[in-house]
């Protein structure tokens, strides 16, 4: 029983981390477009 309750929680952990490398892509994607509307607001051009 033991062994299936580690396998199970393996398993979790693995498919959290992928998902949280799936999240930190996306939030770094984000924050580029977000960085750079930023700076063209503060020189003044438009997109």
């Amino acid at each position: 029983m033991h062994q299936q309750v580690a396998a199970a929680n393996r398993e979790y952990n693995r498919e959290v981390a992928a998902a949280k490398k799936v999240y930190d892509h996306k939030k770094a994607e984000a924050k580029k477009k977000r960085d750079a509307a930023i700076a063209a607001a503060h020189s003044g051009t438009t997109q």
